[in-house]
C-alpha cells in the first residue's frame, strides 16, 4: 500500500526506495479472469528501477487461498530468507472465503466505525462459508474487540464476542496471531491484566515475528506502559 500511494505521485524508483528505507520493493497485482486467479509479482532495487525478478501464476479462481503462501514461499526464496515460522495468512481453500477475508482486513484496516461494519460483515461472510477457518475467527475477534471500543453501547457485547471468537481461532489453530492480538488488548484495556496482555503480544509475534500489525499493536501497548525505548524498536519494524 506504501509502495502504491507513492508510485502514484510518479516517485523514481530510487527515491522510492529511500523515502521507505530500503533497497528494493516488491510490486504486485492480483486479478480474476472468469474462472481465474493471476498473480504478478516484481522485485525492483533502488539503484536501476529494473525488475531483477518476476514471478507469474495462474490458478482456478476456487485455489485463490494459495495465492497467499505461493506468493509468500516466492518472495523468501528470492530473497534467500528462512521460511517464517507459524502460518502464512490464508488458511481456507474456499476461494469465497478467502475473497472475504481479504477484502475484511483492508475495511478493518481503515480503524474507523465504517471500515469495522464492513469488516464485520465480511470476517462473518467468511466463517459462514468456512467455519473451520481460523484467520477469519481472528479477524471477528479483532473486529468485535474494536467496535466495542468505539461504542460503549455494544462494549459489553462486542467484547464477548471477540473473546468468543478468539477461543475458537486458537482452538482452529494454535498459531493464529490475530487472535493473539485480540486477547492482548482483552487482557489490556478490559482486564488490567498486564502479565497476560504482555504474554498475548509476545506469542503474537513468535508467531507471525514479520507482522506489522502484531508490531505497531505491541509498541502501542508498551508506550502506554512507558517503555518508550522498548516499543521504538516494534514501532520501526511496524512501518510499511
Amino acid at each position: 500500500a506504501a509502495v502504491s500511494s507513492l508510485r502514484q505521485e510518479r516517485v523514481l524508483p530510487a527515491e522510492l526506495c529511500r523515502r521507505l528505507g530500503v533497497e528494493a520493493f516488491v510490486e504486485g497485482s492480483v486479478r480474476r479472469e472468469g474462472d481465474r486467479i493471476l498473480l504478478h509479482l516484481r522485485l525492483v532495487p533502488g539503484s536501476s528501477g529494473l525488475a531483477v525478478w518476476a514471478q507469474s501464476l495462474d490458478l482456478p479462481w476456487r485455489e485463490l487461498g494459495e495465492v497467499p503462501p505461493r506468493g509468500a514461499s516466492w518472495l523468501a526464496r528470492a530473497l534467500d530468507l528462512p521460511p517464517e515460522p507459524g502460518r502464512v495468512l490464508g488458511g481456507s481453500r474456499d476461494a469465497e472465503a478467502t475473497a472475504a477475508f481479504w477484502e475484511a482486513r483492508y475495511e478493518f484496516s481503515l480503524l474507523n466505525a465504517g471500515g469495522i461494519e464492513k469488516a464485520l460483515a465480511l470476517y462473518g461472510r467468511a466463517v459462514q462459508r468456512d467455519p473451520g477457518f481460523a484467520s477469519a475467527h481472528g479477524g471477528l475477534a479483532n473486529a468485535e474487540l474494536w467496535q466495542g471500543l468505539l461504542s460503549r453501547k455494544t462494549a459489553d457485547a462486542s467484547l464477548a464476542a471477540s473473546y468468543r471468537h478468539a477461543l475458537r481461532a486458537l482452538e482452529l489453530d494454535p498459531a493464529c496471531f490475530e487472535a493473539h492480538l485480540a486477547l492482548a488488548f482483552i487482557h489490556w484495556l478490559h482486564d488490567w491484566d498486564f502479565a497476560a496482555a504482555e504474554g498475548s503480544f509476545r506469542r503474537a509475534l513468535e508467531v507471525a515475528p514479520r507482522s506489522a500489525q502484531a508490531h505497531a499493536a505491541y509498541a502501542s501497548y508498551l508506550f502506554a506502559r512507558g517503555r518508550s525505548g522498548e516499543a521504538i524498536p516494534h514501532l520501526a519494524s511496524a512501518e510499511p
